[in-house]
C-alpha cells in the first residue's frame, strides 16, 4: 500500500513537472526513511527518484537516505518541518503526534485486507486526512501549489 502511494505521488509529480521543467532550477531532494534500502518504501523512493529525474530532464534529483541514517521518524519529521529535509516517509504514528486523526490508521484490525485499506485511504476519508497535512510541503515547492495540488 505504501509503495502504491509513493508511486502515485511520483507519477503526479512527474506529470506536474513535465510542462514546467524548463522553469525549474536544479535541486537535490534529501529523502530520509527509517527502513533499509531493500524495503518497499525504499524501492518506491528509488522509483520516484527515477521518474523525477526523467521528467525534469535531470534538474530534480531525489537522493535516498535509508536505514535511519538521517535519524528516526520523529527527528526526520522535525527536520522536514524545519526545512533541512525535503521528504520523508514516516510511520503514521509519527504523523499522529502532529495531526491526531492519523491515529486511526494505527488501530488494530482497522481494515480487513489490503484492498479495503486502499479503497478507504484512496477515497474521501484518505483525502480528508491528507488535507490535514501542513501546506508547506515538497509538492508546494515544486509546483507552487498546496498539498496534492489543491
Amino acid at each position: 500500500m505504501q509503495f502504491k502511494a509513493l508511486a502515485l505521488a511520483a507519477t503526479i509529480l512527474a506529470a506536474l513537472a513535465a510542462p514546467v521543467s524548463a522553469q525549474i532550477k536544479d535541486h537535490v531532494f534529501k529523502v530520509g526513511i527509517g527502513l533499509n534500502e531493500d524495503h518497499p518504501q525504499a524501492l518506491a523512493v528509488k522509483y520516484f527518484a527515477e521518474q523525477l529525474s526523467a521528467k525534469s530532464g535531470g534538474k530534480l534529483v531525489a537522493k535516498l537516505y535509508a536505514s535511519g541514517s538521517l535519524g528516526n521518524d520523529v527527528s526526520m519529521t522535525s527536520a522536514l518541518r524545519g526545512g533541512t529535509l525535503e521528504m520523508t516517509v514516516p510511520d503514521t504514528s509519527t504523523l499522529m503526534s502532529l495531526i491526531k486523526p492519523f491515529g486511526v490508521l494505527n488501530l488494530p484490525l482497522t481494515f480487513n485486507n489490503e484492498q479495503e485499506a486502499d479503497a478507504v485511504l484512496d477515497g474521501p476519508f484518505g483525502q480528508k486526512l491528507l488535507a490535514k497535512l501542513p501546506k508547506k510541503a515538497w509538492w508546494a515547492w515544486a509546483t507552487g501549489r498546496t498539498a496534492f495540488g489543491t
